[in-house]
């Protein structure tokens, strides 16, 4: 159109009015619908539901604690620091909704924090809990032997030990206050939770998701094109450490009156379809790999009942989209989508239209700037922005994202001008002409090979379109390319000849793969080197390739 801006930037249009209790809105549905099922848990070994809670049983449950917790002077804009791993959900998700009661900031972790102790001594010395809740009396355990110095006002364990603790209180067996808790003012920038970066390089940074925050998170996922979060929707939760990691899929059920299904343990096919079968889910979280490991399954009739599926955790390439759609029902509505631990959801599809691909990486678009979002695309290392269709550095400046870190970390990533606060997010991202976002890769994860940027998802999507299992690309420092990609797997699935010939038979360049080949064993790991958050740490596996080739090397000589 005449006028318009082919410079990459947009604005999805103001947010609308906020309401006055997170509470009750969040809980509104729920209140109204009491014999409705909130939650199941489901067993995969032995496909049956071990635990389910009605909304009216959860919410009284709820009221029961908040008593208990005011008591003994517990308040709003205290932390709860909760770590629980994905056995349970049910102590999760009535302990979130704990925390909305009181208007307490939810910090989840899981119990694999306690093989990383300066990770945790930093998260309790930056969050002071009042109110810490573990699993069970191993964890308990764990916790007393760090000897921190703030002392909880609370110490709460969820199962119930064999043996009896002096400082610590078997969370049910808190019985009711004498008079009900009181309904705290929350303010629209008071903390609701706390989630971790992924610290794949370093330590993980905190995330204040603010009340604000998680009312325009919520908004945003049931304005997306047939999201579907109605009362009858059932919401597959099967992420490996899903808690802290999916609380908006969770979030976005209960807003709508749904239930979530968590089913313990990490991500396997076999248990995933029975999930869906039995318990005949509407919605589902999938990331390409895992629409990978599902297709190589080749049982598409148990995913009958899914309605809508957020493509999410990683940007999806063609290939995955197509086979996605080869899986799920025809009349099953997909949703391409990206988010971050900072904020999510920045874009999305509001309406009906086909999903686009971006031109040269085959990437699906993730949809244009929602309400309250303002998007830029700009050259690395300024504020410059760019043309659209140029690949530059996303900058986002929206209600639905974070504002800084806890403790002022990597200040470096945030500015300001005259439409607000922006967060720079290290994407590199492609707008096109009709505003449509591509998130192309990260920008510290670009690998310069000889002068020429190599984008490490882009090898990743290829190899996990034709071998299904996790691919992970990584650049080693060379003294005369500059940097070489080299590609980890934990077991492969064929030879390295197969992938050498697929990558080949697929345009991909032998520079691509110029670092080699390598399984986890080979580099001395079981499994994946996982962080807080359940990302891999990618210095982890490049410093045992180097030191791997750096053996080989004086071997040689």
């Amino acid at each position: 159109m005449p006028g318009q801006s082919t410079k990459s930037e947009d604005f999805g249009g103001e947010s609308e009015p906020y309401p006055d209790s997170l509470w009750e809105w969040l809980s509104d549905e729920g209140s109204n619908n009491r014999t409705r099922p909130a939650f199941y848990a489901y067993n995969g070994q032995t496909r049956e539901v071990t635990t389910s809670l009605e909304y009216g049983k959860l919410l009284d449950r709820v009221e029961i604690l908040a008593g208990a917790c005011t008591s003994s002077g517990i308040a709003a804009r205290d932390t709860i620091l909760v770590i629980l791993d994905n056995s349970a959900a049910e102590y999760w998700t009535v302990l979130f909704w704990l925390a909305v009661r009181l208007g307490l900031a939810f910090a989840p972790l899981d119990t694999s924090i306690f093989r990383r102790p300066e990770e945790l001594q930093s998260m309790v010395e930056l969050l002071e809990p009042k109110v810490v809740v573990v699993q069970h009396m191993d964890c308990a355990r764990e916790w007393d032997k760090m000897a921190f110095e703030q002392t909880p006002v609370l110490r709460l364990v969820c199962e119930t030990p064999t043996e009896q603790s002096p400082t610590w209180t078997i969370l049910d067996t808190l019985g009711a206050a004498k008079e009900s808790a009181p309904y705290p003012e929350v303010h629209l920038d008071d903390v609701a939770m706390i989630v971790n970066t992924s610290g794949s390089t370093n330590l993980p940074k905190c995330c204040p998701i603010t009340v604000r925050m998680l009312i325009s998170e919520i908004r945003q996922y049931h304005s997306m094109h047939l999201s579907r979060f109605t009362p009858s929707a059932k919401h597959l939760i099967s992420i490996s450490i899903s808690r802290p990691i999916a609380y908006l899929a969770c979030v976005n059920t209960w807003r709508g009156g749904g239930a979530t299904v968590f089913v313990s343990g990490g991500f396997d096919a076999n248990t995933t379809s029975a999930a869906i079968q039995d318990l005949a889910c509407t919605h589902a979280w999938f990331v390409p790999a895992m629409i990978n490991i599902l297709h190589a399954a080749k049982d598409p009739t148990t995913l009958e009942s899914l309605q809508t599926v957020f493509m999410s955790g990683d940007t999806a390439g063609k290939e995955a989209i197509e086979k996605a759609r080869s899986l799920l029902p025809s009349d099953c509505h997909m949703i391409p989508h990206w988010g971050m631990s900072e904020g999510a959801p920045l874009f999305g599809y509001t309406k009906s239209e086909e999903i686009s691909f971006e031109k040269s990486s085959a990437i699906a678009g993730i949809g244009r700037a929602l309400r309250g979002t303002r998007v830029r695309i700009c050259k690395s290392g300024c504020v410059s922005v760019v043309p659209q269709g140029e690949q530059g550095e996303l900058h986002v400046n929206s209600d639905s994202m974070i504002d800084h870190y806890l403790g002022n970390r990597s200040e470096e990533d945030f500015y300001d001008d005259d439409a607000g606060r922006w967060f720079k997010t290290g994407d590199t991202a492609v707008m096109d002409a009709s505003g449509i976002i591509y998130i192309v890769g990260r920008t510290k994860d670009i690998i310069v090979y000889r002068g020429r940027n190599i984008v490490p998802a882009v090898i990743q999507r290829h190899l996990q379109a034709k071998f299904p299992a996790e691919w992970v690309v990584v650049g080693l420092k060379h003294e005369l390319n500059g940097e070489v990609p080299a590609v980890v797997t934990k077991e492969l699935p064929t030879t390295k000849d197969d992938v050498l010939g697929y990558a080949k038979h697929a345009n991909i360049e032998d520079s691509h793969l110029a670092g080699g080949i390598h399984t986890l064993k080979e580099l001395g790991f079981e499994d994946w080197p996982y962080n807080a958050t359940n990302k891999i740490q990618k210095r982890d596996l490049i410093t045992a390739i180097e030191s791997m080739r750096s053996q080989n090397r004086e071997q040689a000589i």
